[in-house]
């Protein structure tokens, strides 16, 4: 915002990279804080007992996976981009762009990551279907709401001129629920210090993403721009959802968890009462601003958490739980 203020139009785009380089300037300088003062065996190894070859494995494998994940992240527009033109390709950053801020928003890793790591075998198969579930209850009906009232979502951030971009948001939709729980299984296979199983999924992914997109690329350009932009999408969420239930099924057999899909069932219909919901609201309304916006969505949070509590898809520990981190949140 402060960059569309200062900076005259012509400069909009030199301004925002200035300002991501600040950004980027001030999170490495804080992370630099914070490891000086609870890190201090990265900056002083000598003064501790640190396997050397354990630790350059271990961030071997991180560092590879990290740059694997940003050309899995982009590979797919900058196929788009090669045979469509950059109207389409923009329609579809824009679609993949919300979901993914929406997904890392809920995304988990940052609290299962050190929760994994001190807990032992024996105790991972409760405490992950405890975070499965409860990522599933906040999934669900993020993906149901994101259909529901994606239109105009995109129309509230992007404006008119961005409307095509709900096409594929509505297919891509669906990522919500496989990048929360992608990133709760590579934080647990990073806490068993078992990086490459996720490492190797994350690479055989990508090779079946760049298949998949070409081929969907050179089926439906043929057609229209729109169908490949389309197949892109249906591509990236085959890819995506491939590595998720790979990852499931490597971490299945070697941390022995288990992915129980029956306790998705009442999220998903108190998902589907939401979503009927939200449409009889969007066609009451017919358009959505700020403000009426923001009463649709906490209306269809009360209808989806009421009938999620009527159907016992919310039990009396979670509630204690919540009661629990809410007086450790208020200390």
């Amino acid at each position: 915002m402060i960059v569309f203020l200062v900076f005259s139009p012509e400069m909009y785009v030199g301004g925002v990279f200035i300002a991501l380089i600040l950004c980027m300037v001030l999170v490495l300088s804080s992370l630099i804080f914070f490891l000086q003062k609870f890190g201090i065996f990265v900056f002083y190894p000598s003064s501790f007992n640190v396997d050397k070859k354990r630790v350059l494995s271990f961030l071997k494998y991180m560092t590879v996976g990290g740059i694997s994940s940003v050309f899995f992240g982009y590979i797919d527009t900058i196929m788009l981009g090669i045979f469509v033109a950059s109207d389409f390709v923009g329609y579809y950053s824009a679609a993949f762009a919300l979901i993914a801020s929406v997904s890392f928003f809920l995304s988990f890793s940052v609290i299962t990551l050190p929760a994994f790591t001190q807990l032992k075998k024996h105790q991972l198969k409760n405490a992950f279907n405890r975070v499965f579930r409860y990522m599933g209850i906040l999934t669900l009906p993020m993906i149901f709401g994101s259909i529901a009232i994606g239109r105009y979502m995109i129309k509230l951030i992007y404006g008119y001129e961005y409307l095509p971009a709900s096409v594929p948001f509505y297919f891509l939709s669906p990522l919500i629920f496989s990048i929360s729980l992608t990133s709760i299984l590579v934080s647990l296979f990073s806490a068993r210090e078992e990086p490459r199983y996720f490492v190797k999924m994350l690479f055989v992914s990508a090779i079946l993403n760049i298949i998949l997109n070409y081929t969907s690329i050179s089926i439906f350009a043929k057609i229209s721009p729109m169908y490949a932009v389309i197949g892109v999408a249906i591509a990236t969420l085959i890819s995506r959802y491939f590595y998720m239930i790979a990852l499931g099924v490597v971490a299945k057999k070697i941390t022995k968890i288990e992915i129980r899909l029956f306790d998705l069932t009442k999220p998903v219909v108190a998902s589907l009462v939401m979503f009927f919901i939200l449409i009889k609201l969007m066609d009451y309304l017919q358009d959505i601003n700020l403000f009426n916006g923001a009463l649709i969505i906490l209306s269809g949070m009360f209808v989806y958490f009421g009938v999620l509590f009527l159907i016992k898809g919310i039990e009396k520990q979670d509630i204690r739980l919540l009661k629990i981190l809410k007086n450790k949140f208020y200390c």
